[in-house]
């Protein structure tokens, strides 16, 4: 995982568009999907109440809160939402979009996915991840994200994940690439090496360069598999589903019924990885 001091300096290296217009248009599609998703049986319940609590972890500007919330209050339901993230000037963003879309005041949070239970207000009746983020954890900051989640939610609330395949799409249909174009326009050009691999994180490092500005930063990913992250979640979880888009292995991970171990359990990180240096 990133320590918090890097994730602002790593967004400014990663090719991540955070413009209005490109928020917009996020905003829009996800609408979509959300659309799509309060249908699933979890979730209809939750849209016969007036009001329902959203927590959007790795929250960035907010764009999936906000989309749910669009997506709910076609169905006459409003939302209370909190959203967290380490990237202060990204929480920012996130309160004009939610003041400018929903007309509304959202509570944000400098937080970590993997410690939230005890710096927030619970329960909730929903917790999201949007924007395929998940790369960002080892498997072992999911665990203890995953009893923080289960601590943290309703016991008929829903968890939301927006994940894909990445075992298959990536490894299977793409091909893992030691040299990447991570994006390439007429006045910008990002490129990301291949630079080792933790086998006890379970973590790929990714040289990242900026060819404009010359600022370079090694980025740590995990390449999830949907059963391996379904069933992390199973043993905090009764239960566990994919509600998929149109590519395989693209979709919602669902969770529901929280068993309500303690985050506190998995506070202090295993022999295997205590000593390691992610950098």
């Amino acid at each position: 995982m990133f320590p918090s001091r890097d994730m602002e300096r790593f967004y400014k290296v990663y090719p991540w568009s955070e413009d209005p217009e490109s928020a917009k248009r996020r905003i829009e599609h996800g609408v979509d999907l959300f659309r799509k998703a309060v249908e699933h049986e979890w979730l209809s319940h939750l849209v016969k109440r007036r009001r329902v609590k959203i927590l959007d972890l790795m929250g960035g500007t907010g764009i999936g809160a906000i989309a749910l919330a669009l997506a709910l209050k076609e169905t006459g339901v409003e939302s209370d939402i909190t959203i967290a993230d380490l990237r202060e000037s990204a929480l920012r963003i996130a309160e004009e979009y939610a003041k400018e879309y929903l007309g509304i005041t959202v509570e944000t949070v400098v937080a970590p996915a993997e410690d939230f239970a005890g710096t927030l207000a619970c329960p909730k009746d929903i917790i999201l991840i949007h924007g395929y983020s998940l790369p960002h954890l080892d498997p072992y900051r999911f665990v203890r994200m995953s009893a923080n989640m289960a601590a943290c939610l309703n016991y008929d609330g829903v968890v939301m994940i927006q994940e894909l395949d990445r075992v298959y799409n990536i490894f299977y249909l793409i091909g893992y690439k030691d040299v990447l174009v991570e994006k390439a326009t007429e006045d910008h050009l990002v490129v990301s090496y291949h630079s080792g691999y933790d086998y006890r994180l379970g973590m790929f490092k990714r040289l990242i360069v900026n060819q404009d500005t010359g600022e370079r930063i090694i980025g740590l990913m995990r390449f999830w598999d949907i059963a391996g992250l379904a069933g992390i979640l199973w043993s905090f979880f009764e239960d566990v589903d994919f509600l998929p888009f149109d590519r395989p292995g693209v979709g919602f991970l669902m969770a529901t019924r929280p068993r309500k171990m303690r985050p506190e359990e998995y506070s202090v990180m295993p022999r295997i990885v205590s000593n390691v240096d992610p950098s």
